[in-house]
């Protein structure tokens, strides 16, 4: 019986050892070539109000009307952006509530040449920010205006 166990155990260690990313149970499976954005928002963001967030992936033509956007214009013209820009946007969109967050791994889009974050705040803002697609992000919403921080891959 000893003998059965130290087998299973050399053949499990070498069917890991030659895998060159193992899965680890409740972590998402991250690629090197994947974003990582990680969305939070402090207890009383925005008012305490629900806080729309849009991740936008652009390539082409609209990532140059995206870079000069602000939240609020993004808001407005989503709907006409998206329907006019189909094959060149990727847009995952949150709702934040106050206190939570969420993390989203992307590699669904590698062939993007930008990445935006807009938030729909209450108060006055541009609540835009173009995110470098080298890194990966900690996106944080405070009261009235959020921060992003870049963190190493």
């Amino acid at each position: 019986m000893r003998t059965r166990v130290i087998l299973v155990a050399t053949a499990t260690a070498l069917l890991l050892g030659s895998c060159g990313r193992v899965p680890v149970p409740g972590l998402p499976d991250r690629k090197p070539d994947t974003m990582t954005i990680s969305i939070y928002a402090e207890e009383g963001a925005n008012g305490g109000v629900d806080v729309p967030v849009d991740i936008v992936f652009a390539k082409g033509q609209i990532v140059e009307q995206l870079s000069g956007m602000t939240a609020p214009d993004w808001f407005a013209q989503r709907a006409r952006v998206l329907d006019q820009f189909k094959d060149d946007i990727f847009l995952r969109d949150y709702v934040v509530v106050s206190g939570s967050g969420t993390s989203a791994a992307f590699e669904e889009r590698k062939d993007a040449e930008a990445v935006f974050v807009f938030a729909g705040y209450a108060a006055a803002g541009d609540h835009a920010y173009r995110l470098d697609r080298a890194e990966n992000y900690v996106i944080r919403l405070g009261e009235d205006a959020y921060t992003a921080e870049a963190r190493k891959k």
